[in-house]
């Protein structure tokens, strides 16, 4: 499917009449724009502040400056795999209870990440924009109860 179909497909999407989130920031690392604009298209026209950031090796500097309310990572990039971000991400104080969930083109790594607290794994190309952003905003109010609950 070409980027072009899939952003109309994701503009239908969001112009669907679904309620919109105000003040709720999302960072994406993932290295393959054609998968991160439009999901940050997607996110951004429901009113989420949403980023991307396509090096993860330079997504550390970028989780301490803005703290974002959820992450969504990749698990295969070059350098650095989404498994080893979360990992280091996890050893930072301030940074270690930030809601994580994966959107990757493959399931490996998938026990390695929830066991370091990922909430959500989904596969690209097996879930619809629907469904993802249903997923999305389901991490995203799990990790809030769950940051609520721990004050």
């Amino acid at each position: 499917e070409s980027i072009r179909a899939r952003d109309r497909r994701i503009l239908r999407f969001a112009r669907s009449g679904r309620s919109r989130t105000v003040g709720r920031v999302i960072l994406i690392v993932d290295d393959h724009p054609d998968t991160c604009r439009p999901l940050v298209t997607l996110l951004r026209m429901e009113g989420l502040e949403a980023e991307c950031i396509d090096d993860p090796r330079a997504a550390i500097a970028a989780i301490e400056a803005r703290k974002p309310d959820l992450l969504v990572l990749d698990q295969q990039m070059p350098g650095l795999s989404g498994v080893e971000l979360l990992r280091a991400i996890r050893a930072i104080p301030g940074l270690a209870a930030i809601p994580t969930m994966f959107y990757s083109g493959t399931e490996a790594g998938q026990a390695e990440a929830r066991r370091l607290g990922a909430l959500d794994w989904v596969v690209k190309g097996e879930t619809d924009w629907a469904e993802l952003h249903r997923r999305i905003l389901a991490a995203h109010r799990a990790g809030a109860v769950a940051a609520r609950d721990g004050d």
